[in-house]
């Protein structure tokens, strides 16, 4: 009815849409061209690295009352920082966009993440992604931590989360 809308608020025009999709098309294809002569390894960590670099993990204090735009694949891809950057999701969706593209069968991992024994958890999201014939566990968003300085570049990228596989050891 016209009282209700499933839409988010920016997504209540035909042109904030358009516009989306024509930002989200813009940033994948930069990222795919630039990838266009490494093997599927390289861009995985290209990827990865891309994803780290240009984001700041999303530093609001209660990230369950805040705009799901930082949930979207939209936010990882536009490089966004502080209360803007996105969780793990959009880390998680702009990955499996970028695989999609180049044809590297990858898919979207929910479920409990924690950071210590003693931990509950709490909910994550992260990749699978398939490389020669084997699945890897994949998770920019772990690539990415807080901490460092603040903005896009922390200095605390890595890489330690990405094809990770059962004898993988993280210290």
């Amino acid at each position: 009815g016209e009282e209700f809308d499933v839409r988010e608020a920016y997504y209540q025009s035909q042109e904030s849409i358009k516009n989306a999709i024509t930002t989200v098309n813009a940033k994948v294809d930069t990222l795919i061209n630039n990838a266009s002569t490494f093997n599927n390894e390289q861009k995985l960590r290209y990827f990865n690295e891309q994803l780290t670099k240009t984001n700041e993990y999303n530093r609001s204090s209660d990230l369950n009352s805040i705009d799901n735009d930082c949930r979207e694949c939209i936010s990882a891809l536009e490089g966004r920082i502080g209360t803007n950057g996105p969780v793990c999701e959009a880390y998680a969706r702009a990955f499996k966009v970028l695989c999609d593209e180049v044809n590297i069968p990858c898919v979207l991992v929910d479920g409990y993440a924690k950071n210590s024994a003693y931990s509950s958890g709490e909910a994550h999201m992260w990749n699978y992604v398939q490389l020669n014939n084997s699945w890897y566990g994949a998770d920019v968003t772990w690539n990415d931590p807080l901490g460092g300085a603040s903005g896009a570049v922390s200095g605390r990228e890595d890489d330690n989360w990405l094809l990770v596989g059962s004898d993988t050891m993280i210290n």
